[in-house]
């Protein structure tokens, strides 16, 4: 999948790039994306706007003194960022803070911290560092390009939308960055849910959460995938929370929720490192 990117006018109008947030099945509803966008953990994400380019963040609470959103690090690199929407609200951007490591790509520490001006109005959402989502299912946020599986032709309405998948399993590609993986199904096949979907342009950052003993949590945050138009068979990627959350806690002062006593699950990958990345920016 491409950059998840929308270019910006520093007038914070947006224009379409190369790149493409939601994609849903093709035999639902667009509304019920829509919907599910509004739904519990989803309204912690808001559209984080820079002078070149947007993304998505996610609120996760007030600690050392300010408000802080999480983002994929890609979506503030080379990229001034100026404000986050939350609920028609421009809340503005004081610092943006890349995670240590962060090499300009998305396979190495795909995180940064938005240190907001204000309380942005919306409910944080709680953090968990859980290894054994694998099997799990996942609720991903964002703005950006949206569509259907069965169609490249992606639009952009500027909406937060969300979908589900089922984790497949925990990644990582030999670099110091791991990733939560899942796969857009098509509607015939065995165990596609009934929301299934995937992520697309203007996705990135987006919050990327599990239900944690009736609570959900975020677990990630967006950050690239397999398939240029996010169609059937896509690959999407999210930067894991859990090998992050030392930084991400001491820079912000919000903790996490412990991990209970598991085993993280692994997942072959073999093969699939040569098919071509895309950023969700």
């Amino acid at each position: 999948m491409n950059i998840k990117t929308v270019l910006a006018s520093t007038t914070a109008c947006l224009a379409i790039s190369p790149a493409f947030a939601i994609v849903g099945r093709h035999d639902v509803a667009a509304s019920e994306y829509i919907n599910l966008g509004n739904f519990g953990p989803s309204t912690s994400v808001g559209l984080a706007s820079g002078s070149f380019s947007f993304g998505s963040a996610t609120y996760i609470g007030f600690g050392n003194g300010s408000h802080w959103a999480l983002t994929a690090g890609h979506v503030p690199s080379g990229n001034p960022m100026q404000f986050v929407n939350f609920g028609g609200s421009n809340i503005t951007i004081s610092q943006s803070i890349i995670a240590p490591g962060y090499n300009g790509g998305t396979l190495a520490r795909d995180f940064a911290l938005l240190r907001l001006s204000s309380d942005p109005g919306v409910a944080a959402i709680g953090m968990t560092t859980r290894t054994d989502l694998a099997g799990m299912t996942s609720l991903f946020a964002g703005y950006g390009y949206h569509g259907v599986g069965n169609n490249p032709n992606l639009s952009f309405d500027g909406v937060r939308r969300a979908a589900y998948n089922t984790i497949d399993g925990h990644v990582n590609f030999g670099t110091n960055q791991d990733f939560w993986q899942t796969t857009f199904q098509t509607p015939t096949q065995s165990g596609v849910l009934p929301l299934e979907g995937t992520t697309a342009g203007g996705d990135s950052g987006g919050g990327f959460f599990v239900n944690d003993g009736g609570t959900w949590r975020l677990a990630g945050c967006t950050s690239w995938g397999t398939e240029a138009n996010s169609s059937y068979g896509d690959l999407a990627y999210f930067t894991t929370l859990h090998t992050n959350i030392d930084w991400i806690s001491q820079t912000s002062g919000i903790q996490a929720v412990p991990e209970p006593g598991t085993i993280a699950l692994g997942l072959g990958i073999a093969g699939l490192i040569a098919r071509r990345r895309k950023a969700r920016k």
